[in-house]
């Protein structure tokens, strides 16, 4: 039986799938893991985020509790932003997804989590041509930018590049 989805993740008590283009997430909705505005009620099936209707959802990827997808291209991420990992400048919460500036042309996204004593470090990287751009937590060196600094945008990683 084809279900129409190609692409599924799962963060941390929430899941979210590419059918037909579009994206769809459900489970645990607290801090705008789901991407469907402030609700605060679990969500046990699937919701359509109404943010992408209409364009072509390529790629999501979730970890802890926020997610980060591809949009006709561009990356839009949204969910709990404690180390800047959303990209858009803040460590606020974002309970919509947001478009980030800088980032146009990607080809493929991985958002990750690091835990050291029950606290969560969040990353979140792009590739966009031969470069690597990374955001969020840098204290162990994920951000491949030969520091263990965090940024809250998105910026290229000079030290890791594919050509």
């Amino acid at each position: 039986m084809d279900t129409g989805v190609t692409q599924i993740t799962a963060g941390s008590g929430f899941t979210c799938a590419v059918k037909k283009s579009q994206l769809y997430c459900w489970g645990y909705h607290v801090d705008g893991r789901l991407g469907i505005g402030p609700y605060e009620q679990p969500r046990t099936a699937p919701v359509l985020v109404k943010a992408f209707e209409g364009k072509t959802v390529q790629k999501v990827d979730a970890a802890g509790a926020y997610a980060c997808a591809i949009v006709d291209t561009s990356v839009y991420c949204w969910g709990r932003n404690d180390y800047g990992n959303i990209g858009n400048g803040t460590n606020a919460i974002q309970f919509s997804p947001v478009k980030l500036v800088g980032v146009d042309g990607a080809v493929d996204i991985n958002v990750m989590g690091t835990y050291d004593g029950g606290a969560a470090r969040m990353t979140s990287l792009a590739i966009i041509g031969k470069s690597l751009f990374s955001w969020g937590s840098g204290e162990y060196g994920q951000r491949a930018d030969g520091t263990n600094t965090s940024t809250l945008a998105p910026s290229i990683s000079p030290s890791y590049n594919f050509q």
